[in-house]
């Protein structure tokens, strides 16, 4: 019969990245020790590991006793119906129709250059998803639970680099935009991220222009006197009011 060993005497040979992440996102080492100890553990790129625990993912490497990077696990995306699916549908097909129902659009710029891949958020693995995150959480569940928005407002998503690209259009607030933001988080591979974040640094490919060329373009579909517009720009959080 094997002897339990003791939390704390679980080696982790931590990286000067791996203490870095830990005290950037305020995770001890004592949590990352029990994520080794009981956390649910599967490969991933690279032949990394990554465990999960209490909300934690951990990366270890193919030993697993080396600590490459923690971050606190993503958000669940909503449990939604059939029903909750066609109303979104119907809600966004008579605002089509009939677009002075609108009561608001927001445009969300997000920056999907290399330089988005920098991890320097707290509790977040980089700063895209830190930006999707909290737009999901704060700005769509929040409003939701609230009752400060519903499917009268209609949410619009641009992500740019150097060009800009609608990924959707004035989607109403719901529980399936929350999902659909969520859905963003995770859109690239870790090679693609880690080279996205090289080419950045030398190239600098954020450009502004196009993206907000874009949202000129989507806020005047459907504008009407009472229709309340913005533009909100992530992960800088700068917030730009355009005014027709």
């Amino acid at each position: 019969m094997l002897v339990a060993r003791a939390t704390s005497l679980i080696s982790i040979l931590s990286s000067e990245h791996g203490r870095m992440r830990r005290e950037q996102r305020d995770i001890n080492k004592r949590e990352l020790q029990k994520a080794l100890k009981y956390g649910k553990k599967k490969r991933t790129w690279g032949g990394r590991w990554r465990i999960e625990y209490d909300g934690i993912v951990f990366i270890a490497d193919d030993s697993m006793r080396c600590e490459i990077t923690v971050f606190a696990a993503p958000l669940s995306v909503a449990e939604i119906d059939n029903d909750a699916r066609i109303a979104h549908q119907r809600a966004k097909h008579l605002l089509r129709l009939k677009p002075h129902l609108c009561k608001s659009h927001t445009i969300l710029l997000v920056d999907s250059s290399g330089s988005v891949n920098t991890h320097d958020i707290n509790l977040h693995r980089d700063r895209q998803t830190a930006a999707y995150t909290n737009v999901a959480l704060e700005f769509v569940a929040e409003q939701l639970f609230n009752g400060t928005a519903n499917n009268s407002d209609v949410v619009s998503l641009v992500e740019f680099s150097n060009k800009a690209n609608a990924v959707f259009t004035r989607e109403p607030v719901s529980w399936v935009l929350y999902n659909q933001l969520l859905s963003r988080r995770d859109s690239s591979t870790f090679a693609t991220r880690e080279g996205g974040r090289m080419r950045d640094a030398v190239l600098c490919d954020s450009n502004y222009l196009p993206a907000l060329d874009a949202a000129a373009k989507l806020l005047a579909v459907g504008f009407h006197e009472t229709c309340a517009l913005s533009v909100f720009s992530f992960p800088t959080g700068n917030q730009l009011m355009l005014v027709k």
